[in-house]
Protein backbone atom coordinates (compact mmCIF):
# COMPACT_ATOMS: atom_id res chain seq x y z
CA UNK A 1 0.00 0.00 0.00
CA UNK A 2 1.49 3.35 -1.05
CA UNK A 3 1.92 6.05 1.56
CA UNK A 4 0.34 9.42 0.94
CA UNK A 5 2.92 12.24 0.78
CA UNK A 6 2.30 15.46 2.66
CA UNK A 7 2.05 18.58 0.50
CA UNK A 8 2.34 21.64 2.72
CA UNK A 9 0.71 22.45 6.03
CA UNK A 10 -2.06 20.31 7.44
CA UNK A 11 -5.50 21.58 6.70
CA UNK A 12 -8.78 20.98 8.42
CA UNK A 13 -11.49 19.02 6.75
CA UNK A 14 -13.30 15.72 6.86
CA UNK A 15 -10.17 13.67 7.67
CA UNK A 16 -8.85 15.97 10.40
CA UNK A 17 -12.22 16.86 11.89
CA UNK A 18 -11.54 20.57 11.57
CA UNK A 19 -14.16 23.31 11.47
CA UNK A 20 -13.88 24.07 7.78
CA UNK A 21 -12.42 22.17 4.85
CA UNK A 22 -9.13 23.70 3.71
CA UNK A 23 -8.64 25.93 6.79
CA UNK A 24 -5.13 25.82 8.27
CA UNK A 25 -4.78 23.88 11.49
CA UNK A 26 -3.16 26.18 14.06
CA UNK A 27 0.26 25.06 15.24
CA UNK A 28 0.39 23.89 18.82
CA UNK A 29 1.76 26.79 20.82
CA UNK A 30 3.53 26.81 24.11
CA UNK A 31 1.66 29.02 26.59
CA UNK A 32 3.94 29.04 29.64
CA UNK A 33 7.45 30.50 29.59
CA UNK A 34 10.12 30.55 32.29
CA UNK A 35 11.20 34.12 31.48
CA UNK A 36 10.14 37.02 29.22
CA UNK A 37 13.18 36.58 26.95
CA UNK A 38 12.09 33.00 26.18
CA UNK A 39 8.68 34.26 25.02
CA UNK A 40 10.24 37.04 22.94
CA UNK A 41 12.62 34.58 21.28
CA UNK A 42 9.73 32.21 20.58
CA UNK A 43 7.91 34.96 18.67
CA UNK A 44 10.77 36.78 16.92
CA UNK A 45 13.77 34.50 17.37
CA UNK A 46 15.66 32.41 14.88
CA UNK A 47 17.95 33.19 12.01
CA UNK A 48 15.52 35.01 9.70
CA UNK A 49 12.69 36.64 11.66
CA UNK A 50 14.80 39.47 13.13
CA UNK A 51 16.29 40.16 9.69
CA UNK A 52 12.84 40.19 8.08
CA UNK A 53 11.66 42.65 10.72
CA UNK A 54 14.77 44.78 10.21
CA UNK A 55 13.99 44.98 6.48
CA UNK A 56 10.39 46.01 7.24
CA UNK A 57 11.49 48.89 9.49
CA UNK A 58 11.25 51.30 6.54
CA UNK A 59 7.69 50.41 5.64
CA UNK A 60 5.72 48.09 3.41
CA UNK A 61 7.71 45.63 1.31
CA UNK A 62 6.78 43.09 -1.33
CA UNK A 63 7.85 39.47 -1.04
CA UNK A 64 10.42 39.76 -3.83
CA UNK A 65 11.95 42.87 -2.26
CA UNK A 66 12.39 40.96 1.00
CA UNK A 67 13.93 38.04 -0.85
CA UNK A 68 16.33 40.38 -2.68
CA UNK A 69 17.33 41.97 0.63
CA UNK A 70 17.93 38.55 2.24
CA UNK A 71 19.74 36.62 -0.50
CA UNK A 72 20.65 33.61 1.66
CA UNK A 73 17.09 32.72 2.67
CA UNK A 74 15.22 30.25 0.49
CA UNK A 75 11.78 31.02 -0.92
CA UNK A 76 10.26 28.27 1.22
CA UNK A 77 11.85 29.44 4.48
CA UNK A 78 10.99 33.10 3.84
CA UNK A 79 7.38 32.11 3.18
CA UNK A 80 7.23 30.06 6.39
CA UNK A 81 8.77 32.81 8.51
CA UNK A 82 6.44 35.46 7.07
CA UNK A 83 3.42 33.21 7.78
CA UNK A 84 4.53 32.77 11.39
CA UNK A 85 5.00 36.52 11.86
CA UNK A 86 1.54 37.14 10.36
CA UNK A 87 0.01 34.42 12.57
CA UNK A 88 1.53 36.03 15.66
CA UNK A 89 0.21 39.47 14.67
CA UNK A 90 3.67 41.01 14.26
CA UNK A 91 3.23 41.85 10.58
CA UNK A 92 0.33 42.20 8.16
CA UNK A 93 -0.04 40.55 4.78
CA UNK A 94 -2.05 42.32 2.08
CA UNK A 95 -2.71 40.59 -1.24
CA UNK A 96 -3.29 43.10 -4.05
CA UNK A 97 -5.57 41.77 -6.80
CA UNK A 98 -5.22 42.56 -10.45
CA UNK A 99 -3.23 41.46 -13.48
CA UNK A 100 0.06 42.04 -11.65
CA UNK A 101 -1.04 40.48 -8.36
CA UNK A 102 1.40 40.97 -5.52
CA UNK A 103 1.59 40.66 -1.75
CA UNK A 104 2.72 43.41 0.63
CA UNK A 105 4.09 42.91 4.13
CA UNK A 106 4.30 45.59 6.81
CA UNK A 107 4.54 45.94 10.58
CA UNK A 108 1.21 45.72 12.36
CA UNK A 109 0.51 48.21 15.14
CA UNK A 110 1.45 45.47 17.59
CA UNK A 111 4.62 44.66 15.62
CA UNK A 112 5.76 48.28 15.76
CA UNK A 113 6.25 47.79 19.49
CA UNK A 114 9.32 45.68 18.55
CA UNK A 115 11.10 48.55 16.77
CA UNK A 116 12.89 49.75 19.92
CA UNK A 117 14.11 46.18 20.48
CA UNK A 118 15.49 46.00 16.92
CA UNK A 119 17.07 49.44 17.30
CA UNK A 120 18.70 48.35 20.57
CA UNK A 121 20.09 45.20 18.93
CA UNK A 122 21.46 47.25 16.02
CA UNK A 123 23.00 49.78 18.41
CA UNK A 124 24.68 47.02 20.38
CA UNK A 125 26.15 45.55 17.18
CA UNK A 126 27.42 48.96 16.03
CA UNK A 127 29.13 49.55 19.37
CA UNK A 128 30.57 46.07 19.88
CA UNK A 129 31.15 44.45 16.47
CA UNK A 130 34.94 44.83 16.69
CA UNK A 131 34.96 43.13 20.10
CA UNK A 132 33.55 39.97 18.51
CA UNK A 133 35.82 40.26 15.46
CA UNK A 134 33.12 41.26 12.98
CA UNK A 135 32.74 43.99 10.38
CA UNK A 136 29.48 45.67 9.43
CA UNK A 137 28.34 46.82 6.01
CA UNK A 138 27.00 50.36 5.95
CA UNK A 139 23.28 50.36 6.66
CA UNK A 140 21.02 50.63 3.65
CA UNK A 141 18.31 53.27 3.99
CA UNK A 142 15.07 51.77 5.35
CA UNK A 143 12.95 50.33 2.56
CA UNK A 144 15.76 50.14 0.01
CA UNK A 145 16.46 46.84 -1.67
CA UNK A 146 19.91 45.39 -1.83
CA UNK A 147 20.52 43.37 -4.94
CA UNK A 148 21.33 39.72 -4.59
CA UNK A 149 24.97 38.87 -5.00
CA UNK A 150 25.68 36.63 -7.95
CA UNK A 151 26.30 33.07 -6.81
CA UNK A 152 29.58 31.47 -7.76
CA UNK A 153 29.31 28.66 -10.30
Amino acid sequence: MAQERSRGPRTAGPRTGGPRAGAPVPARRKTHYRCPVELTLHVVGGKWKPLILWELRGGTRRFNALQDALPDVTHKVLTEQLRQLVRDGIITRTARPGPARHVDYAFSDFGRTLRPVLDAMAGWAKRHHTHVGATLEPLAPPGSTRKRAAKAP
